[in-house]
């Protein structure tokens, strides 16, 4: 997050001072960094049910709104946050223009709040942000007063990219996991592992991942149980 999104936001649209004042901290992991966009009503209709706004006061912009699910959120250090320019001029608020600012923990009327509870993925704190009249000068508006939606999109590929790789790697690690646990938990005298309804899930988490977009006619009709702990687990399909 601190690289893929954080960083590469501020690379791509940010002027020269803007790179020397935020990049280094990202790139040495000196700073943590977090990319705010999803709120409480604007999921997949991200720029369309934004609510989070800033209104000009001067050379300043002023933030309200609110962001959740933010990767990294509670603890970032850097922030780049994404909101509706509110001209005050009646124009529909799904139609407004997005900019992009860059925040620093602490600031006046910035709130991250803690970790929130998950199933998973421990490592990566998740939490919400809110925004109080956060005070912003124009140092810290991204692409001066462009449209942000264009460079969110790039952004979303790159996520994208990295979600998928970060879930076969879940998945690698849960069916790893669920072998060992066949191996080791008996029951009637033997383990469970050789059952062969266990058989028959552990067979589809091994080749769901690799036919995931591939089409595929066959089914698993024999597994091959090792006689050991340490023997790696193989499933056998047949057409």
């Amino acid at each position: 997050m601190s690289i893929g999104l954080t960083a590469s936001t501020i690379l791509s649209k940010g002027t020269l001072e803007q790179k020397q004042r935020w990049l280094p901290g990202l790139a040495t992991f000196e700073k943590i960094g977090a990319w705010a966009i999803t709120e409480p009503d604007s999921g997949s209709d991200a720029f369309g049910g934004m609510k989070s706004y800033v209104r000009r006061d001067g050379d300043d912009y002023v933030l309200n709104g609110q962001k959740t699910f933010i990767t990294n959120g509670p603890c970032a250090d850097t922030i780049v946050v994404y909101a509706k320019l509110d001209e005050g001029d009646g124009v529909d608020r799904r139609e407004r223009k997005v900019l992009t600012f860059v925040l620093d923990s602490g600031m006046a009327g910035l709130t991250q709040s803690k970790p929130v509870k998950k199933m998973g993925m421990n490592s990566s704190p998740t939490g919400e942000l809110f925004f109080d009249n956060v005070r912003l000068g124009p140092d810290r508006l991204l692409g001066e007063q462009s449209d942000g939606k264009d460079s969110a999109r790039e952004s979303f590929s790159y996520e994208r990219m990295g979600v998928a790789a970060l879930s076969l790697g879940i998945i690698n690690e849960c069916h790893r996991l669920c072998v060992d646990y066949a191996k080791n938990r008996t029951l009637w005298g033997q383990e469970i592992g050789r059952f062969q309804l266990i058989q028959l899930k552990l067979a589809k988490m091994e080749v769901a991942p690799r036919w995931r977009w591939k089409p595929c006619s066959c089914s698993v009709a024999t597994v091959t149980w090792p006689n050991t702990a340490s023997s790696s687990w193989r499933g056998t399909p047949s057409r």
